[in-house]
C-alpha cells in the first residue's frame, strides 16, 4: 500500500524534489500511526444483555365475546355449524344458553327463509333464555339442497 501512495503521489509532484520529500514524510508519519494501532491487541467487545422491552403503550383488545352462532336455510337450522333437527333445537338452545361467558346469539339467515319461520325461532331462542340477538342475512343464491332433508310437518320452521 505504501507504494502505492508514493506512486500516486509523486505522479501528482511533476519533479518538485521538496513536494515528494514533503509526501514521503508525509506518508512515513502515516505508516507509523497505520502500525501502532494495528499492533494494539484487540479488546474483547463488551457483553450487552438484550434491551429490555418497550413500555406497552396501547391496551391489548380483549378477546371477542363469546356468542352462540345459529343459522337458518330452507333445509334447517344449524347450532355453531352443526346441523340440529327440529325436534332437538329447544334443547340445544338451552345447552348454548349454560356456556359460561356466553354473550347472545347470532342468527345468521338466508334470504330464502320465511318471515314467519324466522320470528318462531327467535320465539324458542328467548325461550331457551337467550335474549340478546343479532341477526344477519345473506345475499346471493339459495343454499343448495341437501342430499336427504327430514321435514317435520308440525314445525313452522321446518320447510319444504
Amino acid at each position: 500500500m505504501r507504494v502505492l501512495v508514493i506512486l500516486l503521489a509523486l505522479a501528482g509532484c511533476r519533479g518538485d524534489a521538496a513536494a515528494v520529500a514533503a509526501l514521503e514524510e508525509r506518508v512515513d508519519h502515516l505508516q507509523r500511526r497505520l502500525d501502532a494501532v494495528e499492533s494494539r491487541a484487540p479488546t474483547p467487545a463488551p457483553e450487552l444483555s438484550p434491551p429490555a422491552p418497550p413500555p406497552a403503550t396501547v391496551a391489548p383488545r380483549p378477546a371477542p365475546h363469546p356468542v352462540v352462532r345459529v343459522g337458518v336455510d330452507r333445509w334447517g337450522v344449524t347450532i355453531d355449524g352443526a346441523p340440529i333437527a327440529t325436534d332437538e333445537l329447544d334443547a340445544a338452545l338451552r345447552a348454548a344458553a349454560s356456556r359460561p361467558g356466553l354473550t347472545g346469539v347470532l342468527l345468521d339467515v338466508t334470504p330464502d327463509v320465511d318471515h314467519a319461520s324466522v320470528v318462531a325461532l327467535l320465539d324458542r331462542i328467548k325461550g331457551a333464555g337467550l335474549g340478546k340477538v343479532a341477526l344477519a342475512t345473506r345475499g346471493g343464491p339459495p343454499a343448495p339442497e341437501p342430499a336427504a332433508a327430514a321435514v317435520d310437518e308440525d314445525d313452522p320452521l321446518a320447510t319444504p
